[in-house]
């Protein structure tokens, strides 16, 4: 089986989800006779034919995946999404409005769907009703037993003999959305300085990302009050610091984001020789007792020479990761989860879908290569009048302050595609370099026509209340012009809800007569 995972970026090769996950896996999955390359989104040419049987996306929340996505399942591939965090199920969030949109959009060519640990699942159940989930759990790196236990012993004997406690702490130090990584350090930075009580000097070793050590980021830092050594994070550090620590802290804080994250951090720690002490949320609960969960439990034991982690324990962490962390096993139940999807038939496209691809209509915010990417498929492209100035688009809405409302403008492309009755309305643009035609706002059907939308310079509250209701014109209006086509939406920009309390389906686009408005999302069928 030949598995094609789509990145988000060249760059998400290194991310800690790509690397955990996917590089660990590869070996075991090729010893099965499977293969698994990493793609990044950019480096995929939409003119190309399909290579893969099983495609998987990764954090790849924007027009690209949709119309690939589409493309795959209509060329009988398995799409699959990994979903490694949870910003699809908190619906009351306003901040992630755009990526519940995608996955509403991105739902209909789904064949399953990946997660890492069975609470996210089970959200993930009321979102995702009818597809496949399969968990996936990130597999350690290597288990060395022997290394284990001797890293374990050299440390402890250390301590001893210095009062000197080496605690490590590593990872991501800010989120652009929520409080972690080093807000958990400082808020659980008390089990560091209870070290004291005992008679041992804490010193703590903090490796984490450039981007988290701003101002804001050190002065947390300064607020622990034990002595510290700060580095930039890198794999190779991390390695070391596990080894060279008695203990690695690993808090959780027990907001929503936290609670469903993998168990992967306490794995690698355990894996590479250290205990691990972890405050607050009982994430790696499955890891009891190989889990400190109050300092002093852990300093007794050091006192003692029994730590949990040992020697004389790895066989029975051994029996524990073989469960949710070999990758030997993950390898063979994700090949055996794959092939028990069985093959998809390739699904003929609708004429028009064949000869275009799709109709992208573009709203405020969409990521710079999504307008190259679309304009190198045989899809339209259609600007909203929110949508970023400057780009070729195929269609574009022009005020007309004689009538009040938008008049289109048509590249030779949409106009190919226009419904027949529609053409009749044309009147060529003077002058245009592109030959662009144009079809007046009053021309159309009454339901169908868009008003002149936003003033110049109009700020983002001006957008917010006139967003959906302009979106779900332009759905009604593209039904008319292109008749049969499916519409995909790119926007990227979190304010913008498109999705109401009880609407229904939003791929059955808006009805010509509702007492409520119908719901507007990334994708609509007519």
């Amino acid at each position: 089986m030949r598995i094609g995972v789509i990145l988000q970026s060249e760059d998400s090769r290194q991310s800690a989800g790509v690397r955990i996950r996917y590089d660990r896996l590869r070996p075991w999955l090729v010893a099965r006779g499977h293969t698994l390359d990493l793609m990044p989104i950019e480096t995929i040419d939409p003119s190309h034919p399909l290579a893969y049987e099983v495609y998987l996306f990764c954090k790849c929340h924007d027009i690209r995946s949709l119309l690939l996505a589409d493309a795959m399942k209509a060329a009988g591939a398995s799409v699959g999404i990994d979903l490694f965090d949870d910003y699809y199920t908190q619906t009351s969030n306003s901040r992630f409005v755009h990526m519940r949109d995608w996955l509403r959009a991105i739902r209909p060519d789904l064949s399953f769907a990946l997660c890492s640990t069975a609470a996210m699942r089970d959200r993930l159940d009321a979102v995702l009703s009818g597809v496949p989930l399969h968990i996936l759990n990130d597999p350690y790196e290597q288990f060395d037993a022997e290394a284990i236990g001797q890293a374990v012993a050299h440390n402890m004997d250390r301590a001893r003999q210095t009062r000197q406690l080496d605690i490590g702490w590593f990872g991501m130090g800010d989120n652009p959305h929520f409080p972690l990584g080093l807000h958990d350090l400082t808020a659980h930075g008390e089990a560091i300085r209870l070290v004291r009580r005992a008679g041992y000097r804490p010193r703590l070793t903090i490796l984490t990302n450039r981007r988290a050590l701003s101002a804001d980021g050190l002065e947390m830092i300064s607020r622990l009050g034990v002595p510290y050594r700060l580095e930039e994070w890198s794999e190779a550090l991390e390695q070391a610091l596990i080894g060279s620590s008695v203990a690695c802290l690993l808090p959780v804080n027990a907001q929503s984001f936290s609670i469903v994250k993998s168990i992967n951090r306490a794995i690698t720690t355990l894996t590479g020789g250290s205990q691990v002490l972890s405050t607050g949320f009982p994430l790696y609960a499955p890891l009891e007792p190989f889990v400190y969960r109050r300092v002093d439990a852990l300093l007794a034991d050091i006192e003692a020479g029994a730590p949990a982690l040992r020697q004389a324990t790895t066989a029975s962490l051994a029996q524990t990761l073989s469960d949710m962390a070999d990758p030997d096993i993950e390898a063979g139940r994700l090949s055996d989860f794959l092939k028990s999807l069985g093959p998809r038939p390739a699904q003929p496209r609708p004429a028009m879908a064949r000869s275009v691809g799709g109709i992208v209509l573009f709203g405020r915010q969409s990521p710079e290569p999504a307008f190259s990417y679309v304009r190198a498929t045989p899809s339209l492209s259609v600007a909203s009048p929110f949508a970023p100035p400057g780009q070729d688009y195929d269609v574009v809405f022009q005020p007309d302050p004689k009538t009040g409302y938008a008049d289109l403008l048509l590249s030779e492309r949409a106009v190919a595609h226009l419904a027949a009755d529609v053409k009749p309305f044309l009147k060529p643009v003077p002058k245009s370099p592109r030959g662009l035609r144009q079809l007046p706002g009053d021309a159309l059907p009454m339901r169908t026509r868009l008003r002149n939308g936003r003033k110049p310079n109009s700020h983002l509250s001006v957008d917010l209340s006139q967003y959906a209701d302009t979106m779900r014109t332009i759905l009604r209006l593209l039904g008319d012009l292109f008749p049969a086509a499916e519409v995909f939406v790119s926007e990227t920009g979190a304010p913008f809800t498109t999705q109401r309390p009880g609407s229904r389906d939003p791929r059955r686009g808006v009805a010509d007569s509702a007492p409520a408005s119908p719901p507007f999302s990334g994708r609509a069928t007519r």
